[in-house]
């Protein structure tokens, strides 16, 4: 059987899907996925003048930043 070596992961802003990213299986560093996330275009674009005032990290699923204007 094959194991896989990286895990999609979709990245929310404000409750909303806005991009997703690749990582490798078992990186719950909360620091780096955020980084990571913060990177693709998409979420870049809509964390624009906000600034991020929650992070909710769900390992092997989800990347969710919730924002309030600057």
């Amino acid at each position: 059987m094959l194991e896989r070596e990286t895990v999609s992961l979709a990245v929310q802003v404000d409750g909303k899907v806005r991009g997703s990213i690749e990582v490798p299986v078992g990186l719950q560093d909360e620091k780096a996925l955020v980084e990571q996330a913060m990177q693709e275009a998409n979420v870049a674009r809509h964390l624009e003048g906000r600034t991020i005032v929650r992070r909710v990290i769900v390992p092997g699923k989800i990347v969710s930043l919730i924002t309030a204007s600057s």
